[in-house]
């Protein structure tokens, strides 16, 4: 009977810690900050442009003078995220860590879709597209486990 108290009472015990340990995790978890809205609005208006450049380069008539400057304008604003990434404080590596892969990726894309315009190879264009969709889907990936993006 004494066994069948205590394992009650070991048990109310121990719901009782393990809701308050839920309660003070809730508690803790804070909002994102508006640094990490503007990081995820730039994310977009990144993402959208890539995708205009990868439409731009895929139509039958490329014009190349309208694709090279969506590349100088894809270019500054990947640059303009790097570096407000860098400057994020050390509790946000994860942040600028997600920043900055998925800012590689689109540089890759850039870089295969520079070529493309050069070559007109199929193989480049190709390659951009491929790199394009893994660096949009590792943004919305990034975007959603560091940023909480969707919650």
């Amino acid at each position: 009977m004494s066994l069948k108290k205590l394992s009650i009472i070991f048990s109310i015990a121990l719901l009782v810690f393990v809701s308050s340990i839920n309660i003070t995790s809730a508690i803790e978890i804070s909002a994102p900050s508006s640094n990490n809205n503007e990081f995820v609005k730039t994310l977009d208006f990144l993402d959208n442009n890539m995708y205009i450049l990868i439409k731009t380069l895929s139509a039958e008539n490329v014009n190349t003078d309208e694709a090279n400057k969506q590349i100088k304008f894809l270019n500054s604003l990947i640059s303009e995220l790097n570096k407000k990434s860098s400057q994020l404080p050390k509790e946000q590596r994860d942040v600028s860590a997600a920043l900055r892969a998925i800012s590689s990726f689109y540089e890759l894309a850039i870089i295969k879709s520079e070529n493309y315009l050069e070559s007109k190879d199929s193989d480049d264009l190709i390659s951009a597209i491929s790199t394009f969709s893994i660096g949009y889907s590792s943004s919305i990936n990034l975007r959603s486990i560091v940023f909480g993006a969707g919650k």
